[in-house]
């Protein structure tokens, strides 16, 4: 019998204890034992869910009104396509979410529980049985796997039957894809198989209206349906267009009730209001990457083996050269004046809207539109407001035009309301590589409001009279587009064979450039403002101290500290010493209390500490606290099924609890049904009626096998041979989490509010089963749409991305009232993850322009103006550097100049393939160097203290730094708290008193957080001021029980000290008299007698000796003695000269007070070695 289910110990049931005083306790964490109990919750957040989805799907099409179909229960509609019975709701891989059988709405559940008659059920039933077979023939779906069964081509005559019952068929085209492989611009993903698109074409012929789907986590080609490029009939990549198909929308992959949404969209209870966040191309070679995207570059020859092949995509995706550079989505195909399927920021009503631009105003601050969006038709909808703005070309080359803010507005019917879009005027700055800065170079820049990035009016134009620059920074990452061009840059920073080479990047001498769009501006309307400014009404530049690799070390007082020895012995570039107060036993909770700092308690904490907290947990037994059971990282075991947590072993020593983190970014992966395995202790006895199981670890848990042991010998030993062995009692546990739309459906949305209501119900199950960091969102740009993982993120566009990004982390991380919530999001994947084949150690090659206003401003924006509690670091290397060793993108952007407050982590068993430079060396010392300040799984504590102790290569400030970023985090944490309220309960009432202190002071924190950093307009906010008062006094009245807490320890200690004191001194007295007694006692030797080269010595028994020392010598006066010591009352003297005579004494010894006291020694006796 094999179970292969995730491992864990029994979990620790936590409360949440609410952040406002007053205020009731929460449910506790963990699964539950009742299939039932999570019920009301679960209905709760699929409503969020589903709401969510209606705001994201995109009407992209509607000819002849064919939508929205009748609401009248009983209509009938004919389905097709795989999408309808097997229904997408996300991406494979850590981005999936395990649901409870029957939880993933399909489209044709959805259509049934609105009540419509699906005509074709029979037909369905067909389909769906050889999709199962089709897929249990291809191994099954497992965790990586995106299997999309290819239907056949369909019988006309099921097509027809369906036809004579309604006019109307609803087909839904699926595409799946995930972690670890890329897309490919083929049949059957880009492009429709051959029987797609007969089956459409079929679907044209036999009915009136009919709608075509896209069950589909990114961009597919849709010639079939426009027709756009104007493909012949006979294309052999199905690109002609399929005649008789009325209307197209983007259902995307909609999470769990993905198809309920769907039929809300469909028949017009929700009226579409989403809008692309990608540009859909012609043609997919239209794309600036598609040349040499992931393998689409590898060199293939006829016949070749698999060898061969794996060899030439091996060979292509080990570098991808990031030729498109700012031009990026729709900054390339409206600069270059390329045609599009679907405009980046499109998306179709069920009514019409007019947007009037009434104001545009500007300074050095800021630049703000008021419009006026008027809902012209019979329905109530929703518009989204975008404003753009085109910078002037000056000595650098500009896009047509960016993306600056948009808002989404609901309007009734024949109703008009007014909006108000600003941003910061030094957002239209660009980043200028030679000098090293952002500048508003002079000239015109216009301001361009629309609902889609074509179909926009110029508003205003603004006059700089002369550059300003905005702000200074460095080039952090070690390429620019003139090295990459000119291929003046070192070899180490690519990885093809023959070092560096000139690479062809766009720029303004690229064919088409400058070609720009001619928008249109349908029901847009705007009196043209002509507005100046003044570069000397411009404040001062924006500069940063950078760290530039100094660290302070911190060395306790304490001598026998390790900080102490590493001060004694280090000497590494760039490190100042640092000495502070000695805190032997110094904890978190003394830390809240104000009683040191943070890094006063890391230099009083073990190497092998400070090593376990940042590698994420230990496989070795390392444990550097008196936890009863260590951590393994990449099998968490506080939440059953989770990516992984940080060490448990610091949570007794040093009350600084373990961190459970699980993937995301669609909801949380955790097992949904588990049994629970217990681990038999090493002093069990054998049980012959209980089953015993062995247990191994795999990627998605543990294997457990049944382990025949015949009787008590073999289970002993077994357990003393290091066999870990399980037992189970077979019962059930439930934890049911909520499968949310794909990130770019939430984008879709355009609208902050949306994501985090999302974001928010996500923490709610975050918190009910314990999981302090969610691996989401993912923040990657889509700069192709082949990226298997462009599901996870938002956009091609960085204002969109961190947008989403900061609305989602504040939903996790914020409770409605604004508090801190204890639970955080992690931002992924920093950076440049932009493909999936051979993710782990190829190399992005990216300029430092297009880092910083495509692939990183997204990242930028999320932290600046959300402040994540983590940063995720990617697999790839970036300009020849892998991410997690990356100081100019860990330290010198992240830290500081966006000023990020909380911890990084590597990506799961990053350092398995470091590339590069460093490739085969230990580079531990390198990831705390950089800013990577956490290990995961881990598993490597051994490597860090040998790049600390021995090769050098790791300065104890770096990996005090990390362990300080780790605690800041973890001090504010729901599982500190929860482990606070655990020690108010302690028999000590110091820790209790001083638990509960702590308590009160981030209860306290966290109301002030509301006032000064979540937005309050006065400071006089009555209840926030309530809230902190009652905080204040709950702190006042554990600090005063802390400390007669303490007062009445003190004394208590004092007495004992001074009964201790006598009782030692009366210990003393009687070990004086003991010792003398002792020491007047006669040790005598009975008889020696000679034997072959040795001689036995019989000594005489003296009373109460512990032993006996007898000493040998040539000499009568014993120089140059030897001694032989015993517990028995004879001793064998081996070795000794044959023929000689030897001297031979005895004196008694008795271990008395701690102290060996001897007798004198014996009359000395003669004895002739034989």
């Amino acid at each position: 019998m094999n179970h292969s289910k995730k491992w864990s110990k029994k979990a620790i049931s936590m409360a949440l204890v609410a952040a406002m005083v007053g205020t009731s306790v929460m449910p506790t964490f963990a699964a539950s034992t009742d299939p039932n109990a999570s019920a009301k919750r679960e209905a709760t957040n699929a409503a969020i869910s589903q709401k969510a989805a209606t705001q994201g799907m995109v009407l992209l099409e509607n000819n002849n009104n064919s939508l929205p179909i009748a609401q009248t229960k009983g209509t009938k509609v004919a389905l097709f396509g795989v999408g309808s019975y097997k229904t997408i709701k996300g991406g494979t891989g850590s981005g999936d979410v395990y649901l409870k059988d029957g939880a993933n709405i399909t489209v044709e559940q959805g259509f049934e529980d609105a009540g419509y008659d699906v005509v074709n059920q029979d037909f369905l039933t067909a389909q769906n049985t050889a999709y199962e077979k089709a897929e249990s023939e291809a191994g099954g779906g497992g965790m990586f796997s995106s299997f999309v069964y290819k239907e056949e081509a369909y019988a006309e005559a099921d097509v027809t039957a369906a036809a004579g019952k309604t006019d109307t068929a609803i087909y839904v085209l699926a595409r799946n894809s995930g972690e670890g492989a890329d897309r490919k611009a083929e049949k059957g993903d880009y492009y429709l198989t051959d029987n797609e698109a007969a089956n459409l074409k079929l679907l044209g012929q036999k009915f009136k209206n009919v709608v075509v789907v896209l069950n589909t986590g990114g961009i597919v080609d849709t010639n079939f349906f426009n027709g756009k490029g104007g493909y012949a009939a006979n294309d052999s990549l199905n690109r002609s267009k399929i005649e008789g198909l009325d209307s197209l929308v983007l259902m995307s992959q909609a999470g769990m009730n993905g198809g309920r949404a769907l039929v809300q969209i469909l028949n017009g209870e929700v009226n579409p209001s989403g809008k692309l966040t990608d540009t859909w191309a012609v043609d997919y070679n239209d794309y600036p990457s598609s040349a040499a995207f992931s393998w689409n570059d590898a060199v293939h020859k006829d016949g070749e083996t698999t060898e061969e092949s794996n060899a030439a995509n091996t060979a292509a995706t080990a570098e991808e050269v990031y030729n498109d550079d700012i031009y990026v989505g729709y900054r390339f195909f409206d600069t270059f004046g390329k045609k599009v399927a679907y405009e980046f920021g499109y998306g179709e009503s069920y009514t019409d809207f007019d947007i009037k631009v009434k104001t545009v105003k500007a300074d050095a601050e800021n630049v703000s539109v008021v419009a006026e969006v008027k809902n012209t038709g019979k329905v109530t909808g929703k518009e989204v407001v975008e404003v753009y703005f085109s910078a002037p070309e000056g000595s650098l080359d500009k896009p047509y035009q960016e993306l600056a803010a948009y808002q989404k507005v609901e309007v009734k019917a024949g109703e008009t309301k007014e909006v108000t879009l600003s941003f910061d005027t030094d957002e239209m700055a660009s980043y200028d590589e030679n000098n090293e800065q952002y500048v508003l170079e002079d000239g015109t820049y216009k301001i361009r409001v629309g609902n889609s990035s074509r179909n926009t009016v110029e508003a205003a134009d603004i006059k700089l009279d002369k550059d300003v620059v905005t702000e200074k920074a460095e080039n952090a990452l070690g390429m620019t587009k003139d090295k990459m061009q000119t291929g003046t840059y070192t070899a180490d920073h690519v990885v093809a064979e023959g070092g560096a080479y000139k690479m062809n990047i766009l720029d303004e001498k690229s064919t088409g450039y400058g070609t720009g769009i001619t928008p249109t501006a349908e029901g847009l309307s705007a009196a043209k403002a002509s507005l100046s400014l003044a570069a000397s009404s411009f404040g001062k530049t924006e500069t940063h101290a950078y760290t530039d690799g100094k660290v302070t070390s911190y060395i306790s007082e304490d001598k026998d500290s390790d900080s102490n020895v590493y001060s004694k012995n280090a000497d590494l570039d760039k490190e100042t010493k640092k000495t502070v107060k000695a805190a032997k036993d110094a904890t978190l909770v003394d830390v809240v209390n104000g009683k040191l700092t943070m890094e006063e308690l890391v230099a009083n904490m073990s190497s092998t500490e400070l090593a376990d907290l940042v590698e994420g947990g230990t496989y070795d037994g390392l444990s550097a606290g008196s936890s009863s059971s260590a951590v393994i990282g990449s099998q968490a075991d506080s939440v059953y099924g989770a990516a992984g947590e940080t060490t448990s072993n610091l949570y007794n020593s040093r009350y600084i609890p373990n961190i459970v983190l699980s993937d995301g970014p669609a909801g949380i992966r955790i097992t949904k049904e588990y049994i629970q395995y217990e681990l038999v202790g090493a002093d069990a006895t054998f049980d012959a009626n209980q089953t015993y199981y062995t247990g191994t670890y795999s990627w998605s848990g543990m294997n457990y096998t049944e382990k025949a042991i015949a009787n008590e010998t073999e289970f002993k030993k077994l357990l003393a041979d290091g066999e870990k062995l399980y037992t189970t009692d077979n019962t059930k546990y439930y934890q049911y989490c909520t499968a949310m739309p794909i990130g770019t459906l939430l984008a879709q949305a355009w609208d902050p509010a949306v994501i985090e209501e999302v974001g928010r119900a996500v923490g709610t199950e975050m918190l009910e089963y314990g999981v302090t960091s969610w691996l989401a969102p993912g923040m990657n740009i889509h700069r192709n749409p082949l990226c298997g993982r462009n599901f996870e993120y938002y956009s091609e566009d960085p204002l969109i991305s961190g947008e989403a990004a900061a609305s989602e982390t504040k939903g996790v991380q914020t409770k409605a009232d604004g508090t801190y919530s204890g639970i955080g999001v992690t931002l992924k994947h920093f950076a440049f993850n932009n493909q999936e084949q051979q993710r782990m150690g190829s190399n992005s090659v990216v300029s430092e322009r297009a880092a910083r206003e495509i692939y990183l401003k997204g990242f930028e924006i999320g932290v600046e103006e959300a402040q994540p509690d983590y940063i995720m670091s990617s697999y790839n290397m970036v300009n020849g550097y892998p991410t997690f060793e990356n100081y100019g993108l860990l330290t010198t952007m992240l830290r500081d100049e966006w000023g990020f407050e909380g911890f990084v982590m590597t990506d799961w068993y990053s350092i398995s393939r470091v590339n590069g430079a460093n490739k085969g060396k230990n580079v531990q010392g390198l990831l705390m160097w950089a800013g990577n300040d956490c290990e995961m799984p881990g598993g490597n504590v051994k490597n860090m203290l040998t790049a600390l102790n021995t090769d050098k290569t790791l300065r104890l400030g770096d990996l005090q730094k990390s362990a300080v970023n780790m605690l800041n985090v973890i001090a504010k944490s729901a599982v500190f708290e929860n482990m606070l309220d655990k020690l108010a309960t302690s028999d000590d009432a110091v820790t209790a008193a001083e638990a509960k202190q702590a308590k009160a002071i981030l209860t306290k924190n966290k109301a002030q957080k509301v006032l000064d950093d979540l937005g309050y307009e006065s400071k006089e906010d009555a209840a926030v001021k309530a809230q902190i008062a009652a905080a204040e006094k709950a702190k006042a009245e554990a600090e005063a029980a802390a400390k007669a807490a303490k007062a009445e320890a003190d004394a208590a200690k004092a007495a004992k000290a001074e009964a201790d004191a006598a009782k030692a001194e009366a210990a003393s007295a009687n070990a004086k008299l003991e010792k003398n007694a002792f020491k007047a006692k006669k040790a005598a030797v009975k008889k020696v007698t000679g034997k072959r080269k040795a001689a036995v010595v019989k000594v005489k028994k003296v009373k109460g000796a512990d032993g006996y020392q007898v000493q040998y010598s040539k000499k009568a006066n014993f120089k140059s003695a030897k001694k032989a010591n015993t517990k028995k009352l004879n001793v064998t003297l081996k070795r000794l000269s044959k023929g000689s005579k030897y001297y031979v004494r005895v004196r008694a010894y008795k271990t008395i007070n701690g102290q060996k006291v001897y007798t004198k020694y014996s009359a000395k006796k003669t004895v002739k070695v034989k």
